[in-house]
């Protein structure tokens, strides 16, 4: 019976993955004066590349967030990524500005940490997700201008 049991047992765990992927969540506020929609993307260094010329990453490594009245009003929305990967990342955001029903991202993206202006170069925006990371801001500031 011994046996069985522990055969059983052994037959359990084997059938989850050993190094199974761990997953984070990356939350936080975007500050606006205006905005329709507002899009936040994780772009791994591959996908940065040349990132206006290529749609936005895929969920759930985008988010697309249409402020409430209430969010409006008081110029913020928070935003929340979960199940994102291990991995190097660069957060990227967009005002969309156009009427319902397009998506015209804005020229000037807003990101949320080490810059004063947008560099559009990677070392200036990557960071780490190897734990949870919670708090970050992104304000978009003037009509179509960014500034963290």
């Amino acid at each position: 019976m011994k046996k069985i049991l522990s055969a059983m047992a052994l037959l359990f765990f084997l059938s989850f993955p050993a190094d199974a992927e761990e997953k984070y969540s990356i939350s936080g506020t975007a500050s606006f004066d205006e905005a329709e929609r507002i899009m936040i993307s994780l772009y791994t260094h591959e996908e940065f590349q040349n990132y206006t010329r290529k749609p936005l990453p895929p969920e759930p490594f985008t988010l697309v967030i249409e402020p409430s009245i209430q969010e409006k009003r008081a110029g913020k929305a928070p935003f929340r990524f979960e199940g994102i990967p291990r991995g190097t990342y660069a957060l990227l955001a967009f005002r969309d500005q156009a009427k319902p029903g397009t998506h015209r991202r804005s020229v000037r993206p807003a990101s949320s940490y080490l810059m004063m202006t947008f560099s559009g170069r990677w070392d200036d925006v990557k960071f780490e997700v190897n734990r949870n990371i919670a708090n970050l801001e992104i304000r978009f500031e003037g009509k179509g201008e960014s500034k963290p």
